[in-house]
């Protein structure tokens, strides 16, 4: 047996394609004929073989045969314990160990766009169905790749300037590279308007889009594009031209159905005699009650559970079925037209979740052509009928017709509901108006965050004959059982605490689940993940008895958020503040919401990301107030909802964070502290994190020339001068929601690289308070490694009768004492 000899880099550079060849190693040495070993030539084997826990691991995709044979490394390769090329001839052998490299610069290899389940789509899909598209890169780990689908309108495949007006997904789906990939996933079922915007334009040269919509993926880095190879969706509204033109030049030679041999036709169905009945109608006279006591009531019911009252054929309808020990029953539901013949239009079985359960049923126009029989005009009425173990319970009579509204199922409470509503109560309620402007607040901001009424797309303009930015109508319930990738929320006992790709943001209000730990009480590290230790102080769920996840929970979730992290925003809201309540309060939540213009507080590599509009956002806001005015509202918040957050109609009740109450101290107490915005400092750059705290909450400071000198230090002894202005100062900061960042001595260290050597460190006041009557500061500690040591309720900073301010670090290491205040701009 002889050894082989493999040629080739064996620091190969990922993403790059590299060649091998074998040569023949003999005891005399290198054979110069590589081509030939044996006197039978045999072809070589290839494989590649990793190390894993110690044992080399075959891996079968990577078999290939031949004298010479090329592989390309992936990302995922650099942390491999070990990767072995080994190549077979007969029974000559060879290895070699090989180490990748990093790439030259960051490239993506390839996108490929699959099913579901991750396989290649070798047929056309469904506008139902979910795509996948995998990118593999190199020298990318830890970076964003920002992911939009195309339906293609280009002759050849690949990303075309064409294409421009088919963008599909108008914000891209962002992914983190992860060992050298990264994935988005895209729910066709999510993206209404793709269909239509697939039928908007044509290839070069063809009549019709045809029986399939064709689709592909980008994923960008910085500017540089890369496309996924074509996928079909098989397209809905295709109807084959020389089939239906052959049926109407030749329609006696449609195939016909063989005939078959007649058979007596059985009585058509009939509801039950035997079975519960309610007249809730004029028009219904038998009562009869459920002998078994089992079925108790069913009714239409919408969303929230109340009755409706008229409906039309294209909506949801919820069957409230009231019951009794009959969890995990099966039942059968079925849908008559009210009429002589009492016609059955739908049936279906359904098992019971409880004592009260609910059906969702569809109002189909097949349904309504099935009642059609007796042409009874627009208006058609329909009962529902229950059966179970040979009884059945008949619920009201309603009715349906072509002319009524139609009721978005998505909508709380319906324009007509609504009117008829303040007709009967002769307008003896009024509509809050502080209420309605919460309200109408938090209706805008989901518009931004995409899970609102309304949802930013495209729409061609005729006379132009340009696509044009459009709001369009959207689900707003649907918003609730969202998640980040428009994945589904199936279970709303609690947050789903889950990532979605790379996020884990769920729910109308789009809450991480970092912060949804965080206002459980939840302690967290500097990565947001949980210490195992409970704070009480931040336990809003717990203080606003928020249950769940549900609809009416959810938004009482982003009311809690709203009063934790920017306290004034909605006494801001109240007043109709709105510009400001969005540029200087609501942007450091929602990065949809602009600080600037259309701009995003928050930063992507150094770049403000996009934000809707300010004005396209006050003009949505306004539009919904004025529906809010009217008692027009999809929340699921209750009336008076404000005043279980602390605040009274168009004011601040006394029992709000920021002003708490009058003392021995005869000094207002402030508390403005948002742990959320806290940040850990680098090495020697507690001054830089503490500025940077001050931009989280929108207050630009801290800058030397605005800077008020309380303390001096002369050896190891401290003095106050012109403490009091700086205390006035700080007073009047905290009063208006502002924190400030102060400069302090360390241990009576003195140093030279600050500009008053009494300074050796900095953080930021955010709070007052007093104790039997002494006043102080509460502060965040930039130089603290946790942010519960940090934002500490324990940080405080004590005014003595001197007036020097001095206290302790979390832990009590060091002794600190004010010595300047850096004013705000």
């Amino acid at each position: 047996m002889s050894q082989l000899l493999i040629i080739g880099d064996k620091n190969p550079e990922i993403g790059k394609e590299t060649k091998y060849t074998i040569s023949l190693v003999n005891f005399g040495g290198l054979s110069n004929n590589i081509n030939v070993f044996n006197p039978i030539s045999e072809i070589p084997q290839w494989q590649i073989l990793v190390l894993e826990h110690g044992k080399w691991r075959k891996t079968s995709e990577n078999t290939k045969q031949g004298e010479s044979v090329s592989y390309t490394f992936k990302q995922s390769s650099l942390s491999r314990e070990g990767i072995k090329l080994v190549v077979t001839k007969g029974n000559d052998k060879g290895e070699l160990i090989i180490k990748t490299k990093r790439a030259g610069q960051p490239k993506i290899l390839k996108v490929d766009l699959l099913d579901v389940n991750y396989n290649k789509v070798t047929k056309p899909l469904h506008y139902f169905d979910t795509l996948i598209a995998k990118a593999q890169c190199t020298d990318m780990e830890g970076e964003k790749l920002h992911f939009t689908l195309w339906e293609d309108d280009a002759l050849k495949e690949g990303h075309n300037k064409i294409n421009e007006i088919n963008k599909i997904n108008p914000i891209p789906i962002s992914a983190t590279v992860k060992r050298g990939k990264a994935e988005a996933r895209f729910n066709m079922a999510f993206y209404t308007q793709a269909s239509m915007i697939a039928n908007m334009q044509l290839a070069k040269g063809d009549k019709s889009e045809g029986k399939n919509h064709e689709y592909y993926v980008t994923a960008d880095y910085y500017g540089k594009l890369e496309a996924s190879n074509n996928i079909n969706i098989a397209n809905p509204d295709f109807s084959n031209p020389i089939q239906k033109a052959f049926d109407l030049k030749y329609p006696d030679k449609t195939p016909q159905k063989p005939k078959v041999n007649k058979r007596p036709t059985p009585p058509p169905p009939a509801p039950k005699k035997d079975t519960y009945k309610t007249p809730i109608t004029p028009k219904a006279k038998t009562k009869a009650p459920d002998p078994k006591g089992k079925i108790i009531s069913v009714e239409f019911v919408d969303f929230l559970g109340k009755p409706y009252q008229n409906m039309k054929f294209g909506t949801q309808v919820k069957a409230k079925i009231i019951s009794k020990d009959m969890k995990g029953k099966t039942i059968k539901l079925k849908i008559w037209e009210d009429d002589i013949s009492d016609q059955l239009v739908y049936e279906n079985n359904y098992v019971l979740g409880g004592d009260e359960s609910y059906a969702t049923l569809n109002l189909t126009n097949e349904i309504r052509k099935k009642g059609d029989d007796f042409k009874e005009g627009s208006e058609q009425e329909y009962f529902l009928e229950i059966e179970y173990a040979g009884q059945s319970v008949d619920s009201e009579v309603i009715n349906v017709n072509d002319s009524a509204p139609k009721i978005k199922v998505e909508t709380r409470v319906s324009t007509s509901g609504v009117k008829a509503k303040k007709a009967d109560q002769k307008k003896e309620e009024k509509v809050c108006e502080c209420e309605a402007r919460v309200r109408a607040f938090m209706r805008m901001l989901r518009v931004g965050e995409g899970t609102g009424e309304l949802i930013k797309s495209s729409v061609y303009n005729k006379e132009t004959k340009k696509m044009e930015e459009a709001y369009i109508s959207h689900n707003f319930q649907r918003g609730y059982s969202t998640a980040f990738g428009g994945n589904k929320i199936t279970d709303f006992s609690s947050h789903p605490q889950k990532m979605y790709g790379d996020s884990s943001a769920a729910g109308a209000y789009q809450v991480m689940r970092y912060t949804w730990w965080w206002m459980n009480g939840e302690e967290l590290d500097d990565n947001n993940k949980k210490t195992g230790k409970y704070v009480a102080e931040h336990d809003y769920i717990k203080k606003y008895k928020i249950l769940d996840y549900s609809p009416e929970s959810q938004d009482k979730v982003c009311l809690a958020i709203m009063k934790a992290q920017r306290p004034n925003l909605i006494k801001k809201v109240i007043n109709n503040n709105i510009e400001n309540s969005i540029q200087s309060e609501a942007c450091f939540i929602w990065a949809s919401l602009p600080e600037m213009d259309d701009k995003s507080h928050y930063k992507f590599k150094g770049k403000r990301q996009p934000a809707t509009k300010l004005k396209i956002c006050i003009e949505h806001y306004n539009k919904f107030l004025q529906e809010e005015l009217q008692g027009i509202s999809n929340l699921h918040l209750k009336k008076g909802f404000l005043k279980e957050f602390g605040y009274d109609c168009c004011g601040e009740s006394v029992k709000t964070s920021e002003i708490i109450s009058k003392c021995k101290c005869q000094k207002p107490h402030y508390n403005i502290a948002k742990p959320e915005l806290w940040i850990t400092q680098k090495p020697s750059e507690c001054w830089a994190a503490s500025v940077e705290i001050l931009k989280n909450y929108g207050v630009i400071g801290g800058s030397r020339a605005n800077c008020i000198i309380i303390a001096n230090q002369d050896g190891k002894n401290l003095s106050s001068v012109n403490a009091n202005s700086g205390i006035d100062y700080i007073d009047s900061q905290l009063k208006i929601g502002k924190p400030v960042v102060v400069g302090l001595d360390d241990n009576l260290r003195q140093t030279s690289y600050n500009a008053h050597k009494a300074t050796d460190h900095f953080f930021v006041i955010v709070g007052s308070g007093c104790e039997n009557g002494k006043r102080y500061y509460t502060f965040f500690d930039v130089g603290s490694k946790t942010r519960d040591a940090g934002t500490s309720s324990n940080n405080k900073m004590f005014i003595n009768e001197n007036l020097l301010i001095e206290g302790k670090s979390n832990g009590g290491r060091h002794n600190y004492t004010i010595t300047e205040v850096r004013k705000n701009n």
